[in-house]
């Protein structure tokens, strides 16, 4: 059997810096900071639409993260997603891709319609320098002025339904 080559480079730096200065072409990208609500600024449409620039068509970008904002913040960065198999845990991660035929184990109709909720509103950070509490306060006058409806009304309209 070939053996393969894996390279992998450290960067001690934040991560927002660090990868504005990169311009390679990778196959895989591992996202995995804390929790979205600790760390919003790992979570950012802006900081995905610098990982797109440096993800191959056939590449994908794999976290552990199932929640709205950041699948939200995925799409509107160019991606097309869908879900991981549990591993470790009940719930499913996130897969996103370039190509829209890679997408393997799409998103429940459940999945789909909390993301047109205020819960699916994404996290920004336009020029990628913005602290954790002007990204969560932002994000959170974002929510104020929606016209979306709350996720706890969407899942009682869903469950209505059937």
């Amino acid at each position: 059997m070939p053996r393969s080559k894996v390279n992998i480079d450290f960067f001690i730096d934040d991560a927002r810096i660090s990868v504005q200065k990169l311009n390679s072409k990778y196959d895989f990208i591992f996202l995995d900071p804390f929790t979205p609500s600790k760390t919003p600024t790992l979570w950012t449409v802006d900081f995905f639409s610098q990982l797109k620039r440096l993800l191959s068509y056939k590449g994908n970008i794999t976290t552990y993260s199932n929640a709205a904002p950041v699948r939200t913040g995925l799409i509107e960065a160019g991606f097309f997603i869908g879900q991981t198999t549990p591993v470790g845990k009940k719930t499913p991660g996130t897969i996103a891709y370039k190509n829209p035929g890679l997408v393997k184990n799409e998103l429940s109709e459940k999945e789909k319609g909390i993301l047109e909720t205020k819960a699916g509103i994404p996290y920004r950070d336009k020029n990628l320098n913005s602290t954790i509490n002007e990204v969560l306060s932002n994000r959170e006058f974002e929510k104020h002025k929606s016209n979306r409806i709350s996720s706890s009304k969407f899942l009682k309209k869903y469950f209505n339904k059937k």
